[in-house]
């Protein structure tokens, strides 16, 4: 019998949206030849949101296969919280230890939009590769990574920094050179990390491998990570893997994060899920009037006009309350400032 694709995500309760997402999709775009086992880092998944997420995934993908893993969060009470979304993120160091008889994992967050087989991924593995990844490219992260590596004298290479959102693991190599025991033993020494987990998986791979013959950190192509904020209509053509890293769907807190193309698809996808239409969809999060207004926001700034014209209102309004990170978070949105 051939081995099954192992993917693991970990998600709690506020983002059981984006996890049924995730997986739904995953199962939608894979080979249907291809079995694939998903195994979910449980931080407090009802029952029912558990069993609707296997029902929907196994009508997609019958090969489909399922484990909830749970954790001991306490072991990571020390560290920051990260979003606003306590400590789950710390949760994939541990997969080396949570999945013992597994070699290889595709670990992928739970604001996914999967578009791509993920059975192409998969023959990418290699038994003498740690880590496969795909290069953050984030302007803002790679700016704050760079000041904080050197300010504590690590070296730093923006072109070799990847994005811990997904990666392909070899849980061999990780559990022989303890990645998860280096990894904690960074984030007690250094609390300050920038980006906590994926701060410490980038300092501890990026040092000499202790294994002969092996190789720390292999980059994957672009489409098998899509940041939501520089997806291209040729990503789309050609099928490729969304992250909606700081952009999730089911969370537009402000008029600053409009319904982009983008977006509209995680919704489509969604309603596709649910058996409702795309709009119905969307008004379930945001409700009928904000999501009109929403919308009519993404819309508007496709015209160069309204588009300098909300530069200038956006300035004038909020120059002295809006952050660094948020300035750079509207300029991917296309409503960037000065």
């Amino acid at each position: 019998m051939v081995d099954p694709i192992e993917i693991a995500l970990a998600a709690d309760a506020n983002y059981r949206m984006g996890l049924l997402v995730t997986v739904c999709s995953l199962a939608r775009h894979a080979d249907s030849d291809a079995a694939i086992r998903f195994s979910v880092i449980d931080g407090g998944l009802q029952q029912e949101d558990w069993d609707f997420l296997c029902r929907k995934a196994l009508e997609l993908h019958p090969k489909s296969m399922f484990n909830r893993l749970t954790v001991d969060m306490q072991r990571f009470a020390a560290f920051k919280t990260w979003n606003g979304d306590g400590r789950m993120t710390y949760a994939r160091l541990l997969l080396p230890e949570l999945m013992p008889g597994t070699r290889h994992v595709i670990y992928c967050d739970a604001d996914f939009l999967w578009l791509a087989d993920v059975a192409e991924l998969w023959t990418l593995r290699r038994a003498d590769v740690v880590c496969l990844g795909v290069p953050d490219g984030t302007e803002v992260v790679i700016e704050r990574e760079r000041n904080w590596f050197a300010a504590h004298g690590f070296p730093f290479d923006g072109m070799r920094y990847f994005c811990a959102g997904m990666c392909l693991l070899n849980l061999d190599l990780c559990r022989q050179m303890d990645v998860a025991g280096k990894c904690i033993s960074f984030l007690s020494r250094w609390p300050d990390a920038q980006f906590p987990d994926q701060t410490a998986l980038n300092a501890v791979l990026g040092e000499r491998p202790s294994i002969s013959g092996v190789t720390n950190l292999v980059l994957l192509p672009e489409k098998w990570h899509r940041l939501s904020r520089v997806v291209t209509a040729a990503d789309l053509k050609d099928g490729c893997a969304i992250h909606y890293a700081g952009d999730a769907p089911w969370q537009r807190a402000g008029w600053y994060a409009p319904l982009s193309d983008v977006v509209m698809l995680w919704y489509r996808e969604y309603g596709r899920i649910l058996g409702i239409g795309t709009w119905r969809a969307l008004c379930r999060f945001n409700g009928a009037m904000k999501a009109v207004f929403l919308r009519g926001v993404s819309l508007a700034l496709t015209v160069p006009v309204l588009r300098s014209i909300s530069y200038w209102i956006i300035e004038d309004i909020r120059r002295a309350t809006i952050g660094d990170e948020l300035r750079a978070k509207n300029r991917r949105l296309g409503i960037g400032l000065a």
